[in-house]
């Protein structure tokens, strides 16, 4: 019994933990985004303001 609920635990700490990661990956991302899309949008706004 102790064996099984051990093994159950370990499981459960892997979870979380793949959890936490997949959380501060996808907040990497969003950020990575964030800073892409503001860069862009900056690009995108000189390259109207200099082709008018």
């Amino acid at each position: 019994m102790t064996h099984d609920s051990r093994t159950n635990d370990k499981g459960e700490q892997r979870s979380r933990r793949t959890a936490v990661l997949r959380r501060i990956a996808m907040a990497m991302i969003e950020r990575f985004a964030v800073v892409v899309a503001s860069d862009l949008a900056r690009e995108l706004i000189d390259w109207s303001v200099n082709s008018r």
